[in-house]
């Protein structure tokens, strides 16, 4: 047998070899159909109503929002369906805190109105065998961030309210057990004062 012929077996047999190897490695998790790079998907994270430890007080505001909006880029995901997104989402907060304060007279109900804004680190972890998704958010260390806390609570609480945002957790533990196991699709899903969007 001719010796460039050798050689070329050889290629052949050395280009196998990777193939397979490459293909091993990756069979425990795939990405995005077509090869093309993760791609976004547009998500608004929302919740509704008032905080603090109760559901409501006289002159709060009950539909304030404190939402989180932008692009997630999708991960690899599982042979189970399970898939991650991530990525940095802006976070914009209108929301009455409903609180108790002591007067003379005892207890009575206070509010204060948190309004604010930043750069959260999001993850959406879609679970396998159509066991829901999961949120996580923490805020981006030194993106710039704008927060105001006014009202009739003690000036303590206002302080602590204040200084919690936005790493006061209010976006993150969140888990809609309906969302189904795969990449995402448009739709809505809903849970407690909670919403997901996705488009």
């Amino acid at each position: 047998m001719p010796h460039h012929v050798r050689f070329n077996a050889n290629v052949v047999l050395w280009v196998l070899a990777v193939l397979v190897a490459t293909s091993v490695g990756s069979a425990a998790r795939v990405g995005p159909a077509g090869g093309l790079g993760a791609p976004g998907v547009m998500v608004s994270i929302v919740y509704t109503g008032v905080g603090g430890p109760y559901d409501g007080c006289p002159g709060a505001n009950h539909n304030g929002t404190d939402a989180m909006t932008g692009t997630l880029n999708q991960g690899g995901r599982d042979p189970d369906g399970a898939v991650e997104y991530t990525g940095v989402l802006g976070r914009s907060t209108h929301l009455d805190v409903c609180d108790v304060k002591q007067t003379s007279n005892g207890d009575d109900w206070c509010t204060t109105r948190l309004t604010g804004s930043s750069k959260m680190a999001v993850t959406i972890d879609v679970d396998g065998d159509n066991r829901g998704a999961y949120i996580k958010a923490e805020a981006v260390k030194n993106a710039p961030v704008a927060k105001s806390a006014i009202g009739d609570c003690d000036p303590r609480l206002t302080k602590e309210i204040r200084d919690a945002y936005p790493d006061d957790g209010v976006m993150s533990g969140i888990p809609f057990e309906t969302v189904p196991s795969g990449p995402l699709a448009a739709g809505r899903w809903e849970v407690g004062h909670y919403s997901l969007d996705v488009r």
